[in-house]
């Protein structure tokens, strides 16, 4: 597991962009595949890549930093692979997110994926989100 530097999105983004196109079924219309490589590139977006023993990227987490008066939140816009995030994955992220000066992740996601990981990770429900389209 890594942070993909902005510089170097093109290079990988063969093996990243299947991943995150997905995702784009579950994303309600919110983001786009081609949007997600906007903020990656520009830097407004952060890419977590998990590759395997030969470096071929098989899973992406994409998140952006938010502040609030007192946490530093990765808030998680996007978690693709092939497989669930195992112990070790899962230890090593919470390590780079605390190296990066966070104190929290957060995420938004379906009721099934966050019954997942409250009941894997230990995630709690701190907000329900409702939305009217203004026409």
């Amino acid at each position: 597991m890594f942070q993909l530097p902005p510089a170097q999105i093109h290079r990988a983004w063969s093996q990243i962009e299947p991943l995150l196109d997905s995702l784009e079924p579950y994303c309600n219309g919110e983001g786009t595949t081609a949007q997600s490589k906007v903020g990656l590139i520009d830097g407004s977006s952060t890419a977590i890549v998990i590759a395997d023993a030969d470096n071929l990227i098989v899973g992406v987490i994409v998140g952006e930093w938010k502040m609030t008066p007192g946490k530093r939140i990765f808030f998680v816009s996007g978690w693709a692979g092939s497989n669930a995030m195992d112990d070790a994955l899962w230890t090593d992220l919470q390590i780079w997110i605390r190296a990066n000066g966070g104190t929290h992740i957060q995420g938004a996601g379906r009721d099934s994926v966050f019954r997942l990981h409250r009941q894997k990770r230990g995630f709690e429900k701190v907000y329900t989100v409702y939305e009217k389209e203004i026409i």
